[in-house]
């Protein structure tokens, strides 16, 4: 018997779960440099992916 496909949902929060722990991983590595560009990697890496994964938890939650 083969196994029951994974519902689409819960590709989508998966895929938005991961990223917003990347995007919380970039967080944390920035949090512990002491260099301007940390802060550049803070708004620029951090915040898209987290952004991202909450877009994405969103529309899983109203697409059909």
């Amino acid at each position: 018997m083969s196994e029951p496909s994974v519902p689409t949902i819960y590709r989508k929060l998966r895929l938005s779960a991961l990223l917003i722990a990347a995007g919380l991983v970039v967080e944390a590595i920035t949090l512990e440099l002491a260099h301007p560009l940390a802060f550049m990697g803070f708004l620029g890496l951090a915040g898209p992916l987290i952004a991202a994964g909450v877009v994405t938890f969103l529309w899983a939650l109203v697409s059909p």
